[in-house]
């Protein structure tokens, strides 16, 4: 192997490799989380739209028939005679149950209307929201999240219609149903769970003295539902209202109307408490408004949430991400308002747990120590955090490492104005030369 082989081997930094590596891996893999997430969702919505289509689609047909029957019952017979009381009571009965069915066919069709206004809309504002840097346009993305917010409560206000007429049509097929069962005896599932309704090895009762579920295994608690039922009306209103007001939020963030994202991202947390993205994002615009203080309760917010073990899928990046995001946040909120230093290198401390070279934390420890008149620690932060942004790419980082430059200029001369330690320090060096000459 030459020499210049050599010498490149050994500029060749393996770890920083293989945490590039590791990086690449675990976005690829996020991307993966989010697109099966994203699918998962979609399919959902397809189904909820086809469902109202087909239900239509069966309730008109079912009533074009009960209009045919009552016109047949009205019909008069050959001979002349007119119909009997019985026979025109049906037709009337038919006509009824036909004007019923025309009007839940036509509900039916409203709502799946509506779903396909809402997603279509949504869809291609997420398209556009989500887009590359330069292919963004937030003021196009938000007028298709504000016509799907308009679908989305014009399905609200129709939805007590439709869910009585869903449950007239479940309470239909429940009576056909039952009349079957009734004909077929009980289903398979229910007369094997009564057969192993019990497991017991009975020899002359139970020594327990208890009924046949005493010693049981307690039932496991239902996980998180994250994405709602295809036949679940209003937990997919709820969906949708979420997710357009996120969009909405978002688009309204970027171009700097930030007391309408604020009231957006609320209405999100008002159907969703336990929405990271919401929180997070709602605790940036305080930030952005110069309200450290309702920042740092939303950031704190995020980090209980992600503390409690809150299910990954409920967030679209990884927890220690979010975490590491919202504790330097509230670090900057403490040291923006010049308070609470103590608490704000807790938070510090917890981000260098979970990722030891973290330069933005160290920066901003850096800052907390100098404000804290702990000039030592503050230039040992601020040295370490100009380190590891001087390995990554020099034009990408120079304004950072400019400010680094700055703060560290700053935090040397107080040091030499108010550190007495150090001054004392400094007058023993200067004696000791001055008695060595």
């Amino acid at each position: 192997m030459s020499s210049a082989s050599y010498a490149a081997w050994a500029a060749f930094d393996v770890e920083k490799e293989l945490e590039r590596v590791d990086e690449a891996a675990q976005v690829e893999q996020q991307q993966q989380a989010r697109q099966k997430q994203v699918l998962a969702k979609e399919r959902v919505e397809d189904s909820a739209s086809q469902g109202a289509q087909q239900s239509a689609e069966i309730l008109a047909a079912q009533a074009a028939v009960a209009a045919l029957k009552a016109r047949k019952g009205r019909k008069k017979p050959g001979n002349g005679q007119p119909q009997s009381v019985k026979t025109l009571d049906n037709a009337d009965g038919e006509l009824d149950r036909a004007k019923r069915l025309q009007t839940h066919a036509a509900l039916f069709s409203k709502k799946h209307e509506l779903l396909q206004q809402i997603m279509e809309a949504r869809r291609l504002g997420e398209a556009a929201l989500h887009g590359k840097e330069r292919e963004k346009e937030y003021s196009g993305a938000k007028k298709l999240f504000q016509t799907a917010l308009e679908a989305t409560q014009a399905l609200e206000r129709l939805s007590p219609e439709l869910l009585k007429a869903e449950e007239a049509q479940t309470s239909l097929l429940g009576l056909a149903e039952s009349s079957n069962q009734h004909e077929m005896g009980p289903p398979a599932e229910k007369r094997e769970q009564n057969s192993e309704s019990c497991k017991h090895e009975h020899k002359g009762g139970h020594a327990c003295g208890k009924s046949c579920s005493h010693g049981d295994h307690p039932k496991k608690e239902k996980p998180i539902e994250v994405l709602p039922k295809a036949n679940d009306l209003m937990a997919i209103i709820t969906m949708f209202y979420k997710d357009v007001y996120m969009g909405i939020g978002t688009c309204d963030l970027e171009e700097g109307r930030l007391a309408a994202a604020s009231e957006a991202f609320k209405e999100v947390l008002l159907r969703d408490d336990v929405h990271l993205s919401a929180w997070l994002q709602r605790g940036q615009t305080f930030e952005r408004m110069a309200a450290p203080l309702l920042a740092m309760l939303h950031f704190n917010r995020v980090v209980t949430l992600i503390v409690t073990s809150l299910p990954a899928v409920l967030y679209p990046f990884p927890a220690f991400q979010l975490e590491i995001s919202c504790h330097l946040n509230i670090a900057s909120g403490c040291l923006e308002m010049q308070r609470n230093y103590t608490k704000a290198l807790g938070h510090c401390e917890q981000v260098l747990h979970l990722e030891r070279d973290h330069a933005v934390c160290h920066f901003r420890m850096g800052q907390l120590y100098h404000a804290s008149h702990s000039y030592e620690k503050a230039l040992q932060h601020f040295t370490t955090a100009k380190t590891l942004f001087s390995t990554a790419s020099q034009e990408e980082h120079s304004q950072t490492l400019a400010t680094i430059a700055k703060e560290t200029d700053k935090c040397e001369f107080d040091r030499s104005q108010y550190d007495l330690g150090y001054l004392r320090s400094l007058s023993a060096q200067q004696t000791s030369r001055t008695t060595s000459e």
